[in-house]
């Protein structure tokens, strides 16, 4: 039973898995969850004890646009994350220079929020000194996330994260790029301050210079206070930022002088102010081409690049998959209040056979799918439930299948002898954006990404 004297946070939105799924993060965090379908419903329920709201901009009756000001109005200390669709990007921008802490994009990545929801959780509800971690004890240590970050470049990150240097993470989407940001950040002699995150691929264009230097009162239209960057959070600490590809090369010349001198200034303002801060960008993008198709900064790179470590993909550490299985059964047993997940051999021979194309992001959401669903006690292969974008998430494709005629054209589809990754890539999307029609949004979830970056990508790749 949920203690009714814990702090709350609000959940309003009119789909019913959303809520659900919000409710699992909201008991991770040690809090009550309220949950309504609309504005309404909202108002009706919401009281002092609700210290974080997760809010859909588009639902019946009231949506996000009209209960936002409300609540602002009723509780001025209450965080609240916008939660918005493609179309409502306009009010989404207007909301965030409201004071909204984030901005998530539907369909939502669940590794976003649980980052937006710590963040949140830091600033409301930890002392001085604490931190939320959504899955894990408050204040987890490093070596909750040793099983993760396993293999022989996990000594790398030992020895860079004590020296006071810019490190730039890279490898495929979901090889766990913060996992080891927070590795080197809480093996580094910052490791008693912030570790504030940014992610450049989920922030609006208009919105990333204002949340990384913040602004002042009366910048712009919706400024009605003074407010901080995550910069400045970072100060003393460690700076974050995730997805280093994506940043607008307009904004990028603003990063390269803050890492020159970690100077920086607020929008609206003519005052400097100075940043203490050790700086980490992650990307699963290949930064060197971008830089000779004039879409990333060359100096910039040359900045980001002094410390440098790739994480391999899942498929190449089959060896540590075993240790990360048992790892994240036993925090999956907490989490449920079960004693332990027994597992059988025919288990781990299907979770050893897959490709994980989504790395291990992957492999952690079929492992609380399995430990969710599964009939029995102990988890066999028929627990093992994969996502349908699976395998056309995989960047380089393993074991191509040889085509049943020998056509020329089918050969040149299904071999990729000889191909480079960005025509593999090409391939991969145009192939995609073919099958479904041309639907953007319906191609970017069968490929595993987020609709803006399928933009991106075919922005990049020459595709119309």
């Amino acid at each position: 039973m949920i203690d009714a004297g814990l702090p709350a946070m609000l959940v309003v939105d009119d789909d019913e898995l959303t809520r659900l799924f919000m409710r699992g993060f909201a008991q991770r965090l040690g809090l009550r969850s309220l949950e309504a379908a609309d504005g309404f419903e909202a108002l009706e329920m919401v009281d002092a004890s609700v210290k974080v709201a997760v809010i859909d901009l588009q639902m019946p009756r009231m949506g996000g646009m009209e209960l936002i000001p409300e609540l602002q109005r009723r509780f001025p200390e209450l965080r609240f994350i916008v939660i918005s669709g493609a179309g409502d990007l306009d009010d989404a921008v207007a909301v965030m220079k409201l004071g909204a802490s984030d901005y998530l994009q539907k369909p939502i990545d669940f590794t976003s929020l649980a980052e937006c929801l710590s963040r949140c959780c830091d600033s409301v509800l930890a002392p001085s000194g604490t931190q939320f971690t959504v899955g894990s004890k408050v204040g987890a240590t490093s070596a909750e996330t040793a099983p993760i970050l396993a293999g022989s470049w996990r000594a790398d990150l030992l020895r860079i994260a004590p020296l006071d240097a810019t490190v730039l993470l890279t490898g495929e989407t979901g090889t766990g790029k913060s996992m080891a940001a927070k590795f080197i950040h809480e093996n580094s002699p910052r490791a008693a301050k912030r570790l504030v995150s940014v992610n450049c691929a989920s922030l609006p264009r208009d919105l990333i210079e204002c949340e990384l230097f913040g602004h002042k009162k009366g910048s712009f239209t919706g400024a009605v206070e003074d407010r901080a960057g995550r910069a400045e959070l970072a100060d003393g600490g460690t700076l974050f930022l995730d997805e280093i590809g994506d940043l607008p090369l307009e904004l990028q010349p603003k990063l390269l002088t803050f890492l020159q001198d970690r100077t920086a200034f607020r929008i609206g303002s003519n005052i400097p102010y100075k940043v203490d801060c050790r700086v980490i960008a992650a990307t699963h993008r290949d930064l060197l081409p971008l830089c000779r198709e004039k879409l990333f900064r060359e100096d910039l790179f040359f900045r980001l690049d002094v410390l440098s470590v790739k994480l391999p993909p899942l498929r190449e550490r089959k060896k540590e998959i075993r240790g990360f299985v048992e790892s994240s059964l036993r925090r999956l047993a907490s989490r449920y209040g079960r004693t332990s997940i027994e597992v059988s051999d025919d288990f781990f021979h299907g979770i050893l056979s897959h490709s994980w194309p989504g790395n291990i992001r992957e492999l952690e959401n079929v492992l609380e799918r399995a430990v969710a669903f599964a009939a029995g006690s102990v988890l066999t292969r028929a627990d093992i439930r994969l996502s349908d974008y699976s395998a056309a998430a995989l960047p380089v494709r393993i074991d191509v299948p040889t085509p049943a005629d020998n056509s020329s054209e089918n050969s040149s589809e299904n071999s990729l002898a000889g191909m480079t990754l960005d025509d593999i890539e090409k391939m991969a999307v145009e192939q995609t954006l073919r099958s479904v029609g041309g639907n953007k949004a319906q191609a970017a979830r069968d490929l595993g990404i987020s609709e803006k970056s399928i933009y991106n990508k075919m922005k990049r790749l020459g595709l119309h």
